[in-house]
């Protein structure tokens, strides 16, 4: 075996989350907490379900109903809860996101400002008539509107896919068309070693290539506001929806939250 590069220094290893959630379980080595997973699974995972606190408007029935085949699996049938509630919970000063892009620009959000702008993109796309069950899309590079948009969408119920703005349009459309998303947000452009690379012709392909496509929620990321395309089905992000608290719809353990495409990895 190869040496190992890092040790956490003791006292940071018993403070951590998988260290109590041993203590409480009853166990003083990983190994046997591996152990017991693997033995009796239910416990094993009603236990961590306990320990983690998961918030929701009903409690699971059986933890694990088994099928035929792996994924016929069904885990915590009976259970309502949502995604993004169990995320933003949280006390509203605590920072929640620290954004840095290589232009050296920094952003914060605490969780309170977190929640008012998921709850505002969620009253926005409700009010284009995005559904639970429904899929959304966003075409954007690594910035906060993206967490938003996905905490957004998971507090309605409505799936979320993405893809870089690397990718060409052949790609997107490729991923894209198999969803046929209602709504799709996307960046005018990213930075590439400093340079800023706009996408906007390529953005108007992708449109063109996505007919169930309702509206594109532009959030700049090059330009401003005034920058945009003046079109009918352009929405620019900061105009979507009013703050309002977020009414998180609760749903079954098993209800789709992601459409991943992995690319081959």
């Amino acid at each position: 075996m190869s040496a190992r590069l890092w040790t956490p220094p003791p006292e940071r290893a018993r403070a951590s989350a998988m260290a109590r959630f041993m203590r409480e379980a009853g166990f003083s080595d990983y190994a046997a907490l591996h152990r017991w997973s693997i033995d009796d699974p239910e416990a094993f995972w009603a236990r961590l379900w306990r320990f983690c606190a998961l918030r929701g408007s009903r409690d699971f029935e059986k933890v694990l109903r088994e099928g035929e085949r792996l994924q016929d699996a069904e885990w915590f049938s009976g259970a309502r809860l949502n995604f993004a509630e169990n995320l933003l919970w949280q006390e509203g000063s605590r920072p929640a996101l620290i954004y840095r892009d290589e232009t050296g620009r920094r952003r914060e959000m605490n969780y309170g400002r977190l929640r008012e702008e998921v709850g505002r993109i969620a009253a926005g796309l409700r009010s284009l008539g995005v559904q639970r069950g429904h899929s959304v899309a966003a075409w954007m590079p690594h910035v906060p509107e993206t967490i938003v948009f996905m905490l957004a969408a998971a507090s309605i119920g409505a799936a979320f896919s993405s893809c870089s703005q690397e990718f060409g349009v052949p790609a997107v459309l490729e991923r894209f068309g198999r969803l046929a998303p209602r709504v799709l947000l996307a960046a005018d452009g990213y930075y590439w070693r400093g340079r800023p690379v706009d996408r906007m012709t390529e953005l108007q392909e992708i449109r063109k290539g996505l007919p169930g496509l309702q509206t594109t929620v532009m959030a700049p990321n090059l330009g401003g506001v005034g920058d945009l395309p003046r079109d009918a089905g352009i929405v620019p992000y900061d105009d979507l929806g009013n703050p309002e608290a977020t009414d998180y719809e609760q749903l079954p353990f098993d209800h789709p939250l992601y459409v991943v495409f992995s690319s081959g990895t």
